[in-house]
């Protein structure tokens, strides 16, 4: 008909969602937070990718307070074994120096006054 020819031209339909959701980041048995996901599998490889040397910034509460003997070790390197969930395969490594600043002392508890 005459009014369907003039009629405005039907926008595009959606494209359908991404089939794959990758999680950026891991959280591990004894910790709670939050894991972004994205669609975009570049974004974790870009993040993550042990090669990158992408700085990473984490703040965490832990009870009870470490001492400043505890922060040193910390801060030297500590051994850590993951487990891959797919094979059940053990990994131990050492971690890479880092740099730990004690933020806040919450609940006051023992040891000493902290920054």
């Amino acid at each position: 008909t005459a009014a369907a020819s003039h009629a405005s031209p039907r926008p595009p339909e959606p494209s359908p969602p991404s089939a794959r959701v990758f999680p950026v980041g891991r959280l591990d048995r004894d910790s709670s937070g939050l894991v972004l996901l994205t669609d975009d599998g570049r974004v974790p490889e870009a993040l993550l990718d042990p090669a990158r040397k992408a700085p990473k910034l984490y703040e965490v509460d832990v009870e009870p307070r470490p001492s400043d003997a505890d922060l040193a070790r910390l801060c030297a390197g500590v051994v850590i074994t993951t487990t891959q969930q797919r094979t059940g395969e053990s990994t131990t490594a050492v971690t890479m120096p880092c740099e730990v600043v004690r933020i806040r002392d919450v609940g006051g508890g023992g040891g000493g006054g902290g920054t």
